[in-house]
């Protein structure tokens, strides 16, 4: 088992910060760690979970987020840790209630949780892009859960047996990584604006954030200890 990684920013404590999961001391549990850049205490442990996780954690409005193993007995499909509770809460799945997990994939586009959900409807392969937004964008510093609910935001053809990122959107595009192919739709009509293929060994496409945030105003020299390491990725 590999262990499953996310990063994020508080901003209560103004801090980053790392969460690791890996396997625990006791089958069927899961170790959890978390690390906070800058202030030399290095790892500390917190209580182990009972269910596995998926893939990389994923972070949008102060927490980091994660897929469950449906293998695992839970009754939750989507997991956040908080950052500033430093503690696990459960996410409510879309109202698509996907039959696996292991195919959806979870992504933050313009600082909100997404899930891409293919599925097959009268021989085509088909994918609804589905995001956890506020329900009041007056009220965006709020991360309650009662103030947020699951909009489907496309919804379109597939490749199958790819899957799909959401890099960015706006009320007139949506951009969509498939199959090494980013590709510019109207969400409101789902029809393609424009496409580029990547072509070559290209792994991986993920949207550029810039910040002026540097490892070594937290004093870590040590940076490969607390950075996860790199994959190929396509710059737009």
């Amino acid at each position: 088992m590999h262990d499953h990684v996310g990063f994020g920013y508080c901003r209560s404590t103004n801090t980053y910060k790392l969460v690791k999961i890996a396997r625990g001391s006791k089958k069927g549990k899961q170790h959890v760690k978390v690390y906070t850049l800058g202030d030399r205490s290095g790892w500390r442990d917190k209580p182990e979970i009972t269910y596995e996780v998926s893939g990389s954690g994923v972070f949008a409005n102060g927490a980091v987020h994660w897929v469950i193993n449906k293998r695992s007995p839970t009754n939750c499909d989507i997991v956040a840790f908080d950052l500033a509770e430093e503690s696990f809460r459960p996410i409510p799945p879309p109202p698509c209630h996907p039959k696996s997990f292991h195919d959806v994939n979870l992504g933050c586009c313009e600082a909100n949780i997404y899930m891409c959900h293919p599925y097959t409807k009268k021989k085509e392969d088909k994918m609804d892009i589905w995001v956890f937004e506020k329900k009041n964008m007056n009220n965006c510093g709020s991360n309650s859960l009662e103030e947020s609910m699951w909009i489907r935001r496309f919804s379109g053809k597939r490749e199958k047996s790819f899957l799909t990122r959401s890099l960015s959107r706006t009320e007139s595009e949506i951009l969509i990584w498939q199959n090494r192919v980013l590709t510019c739709y109207d969400p409101k009509t789902s029809k393609k604006i424009w496409c580029i293929d990547a072509q070559g060994s290209v792994s991986e496409a993920i949207p550029h954030m810039h910040s002026f945030v540097s490892l070594k105003d937290f004093r870590e020299e040590r940076v490969d200890h607390v950075v996860v390491p790199e994959i190929p990725v396509y710059s737009f």
